[in-house]
């Protein structure tokens, strides 16, 4: 769900974090399965949904520092945000007091 004032630069980023989020999934899920191939390892936990907190800080922290080269980038291959929405009519907009992040350093 995108905030109602998203712009397609936001939406961008958003798509961004989520290349970085699932890569990290990915990698996790691969640890995970190596633990499990081990003889002496206990099984570890299942991993929930609740348990990517950190995981989801250091996405954003990461896309936060990424998108201006990638930005970049683009605009320098003549990429320009389109002046319509990059998800074309978006009725799935909600509202919430957006607060300021204070981001932390990796």
């Amino acid at each position: 769900v995108l905030h109602e004032s998203a712009n397609n630069l936001d939406i961008l980023k958003s798509a961004l974090a989520l290349v970085i989020f699932r890569r990290k999934l990915v990698a996790l899920d691969a640890t995970m399965r190596q633990q499990k191939t081990s003889v002496d390892a206990p099984p570890p936990p299942p991993f929930r949904t609740r348990d990517c907190q950190e995981i989801l800080c250091e996405t954003r922290i990461e896309a936060s520092k990424v998108f201006p080269h990638l930005l970049r980038e683009l605009t320098k291959k003549g990429w320009r945000p389109p002046l319509r929405s990059l998800l074309g009519r978006v009725s799935a907009r909600a509202d919430w007091k957006i607060q300021p992040v204070r981001e932390k350093k990796l």
